[in-house]
C-alpha cells in the first residue's frame, strides 16, 4: 500500500512533477506524475516517454520478481537523466514569466528574456545564467507564482 498523503500532480498548471513517481509496486507517469512542462500543461513527450521508461523497468521488475521501492527508485532516475533538466527548465521559465506578468512588466518580458533564451529552454532545457540569476532571486524573497 501507498505510504503518506494521496498527491495528484502539481499544486497549479503545471507546477512540475510529484515528489515521488514510484512506491512499492507501483510507477507513475504522465499527467499523473504532474509531468508536464510548467507554465503551458504541454506534456506529451514527457508522458510518451516516462510511459516508455516505466514499461522497460516494469519488465525488468517482473523478470527479476523485484517490486520493492528501492529497486523501482530506478524508474525515477532514468526519467530525472532523461527529461528531468528541461521540466526545471520550465518551472524556472514559468516563475520568471508570472512574474513579470503580475507585475505588469510583460512589455519588458521580451527584452528581459530573450525569445532564443525561451526557445533554448524549452526544447533543450538550457537556462541562461541571468535567468537562473533573476529565478533564485525569485526564490529568496519567496515569489512564488502559486500565490
Amino acid at each position: 500500500p501507498l505510504e503518506g498523503e494521496p498527491s495528484f500532480g502539481g499544486r497549479y498548471v503545471a507546477s512540475g512533477p510529484i515528489a515521488q513517481t514510484y512506491s512499492e509496486r507501483l510507477l507513475t507517469c504522465g499527467d499523473s506524475a504532474g509531468q508536464v512542462f510548467a507554465g503551458i500543461g504541454e506534456g506529451i513527450y514527457f508522458a510518451l516517454k516516462a510511459g516508455q521508461l516505466a514499461g522497460k523497468m516494469a519488465i525488468k521488475a517482473i523478470e527479476g520478481n523485484n517490486y520493492h521501492r528501492e529497486y523501482l527508485k530506478n524508474y525515477e532516475m532514468d526519467w530525472k537523466k532523461s527529461f528531468g533538466q528541461q521540466m526545471d527548465a520550465g518551472i524556472i521559465l514559468t516563475t520568471v514569466l508570472f512574474f513579470l506578468m503580475r507585475y505588469h512588466l510583460a512589455h519588458n518580458a521580451l527584452k528581459i528574456v530573450k525569445p532564443k533564451e525561451i526557445l533554448d529552454i524549452w526544447f533543450h532545457g538550457n537556462v541562461s545564467f541571468r535567468i537562473k540569476v533573476l529565478y533564485f532571486f525569485l526564490k529568496s524573497i519567496g515569489y512564488s507564482p502559486k500565490r
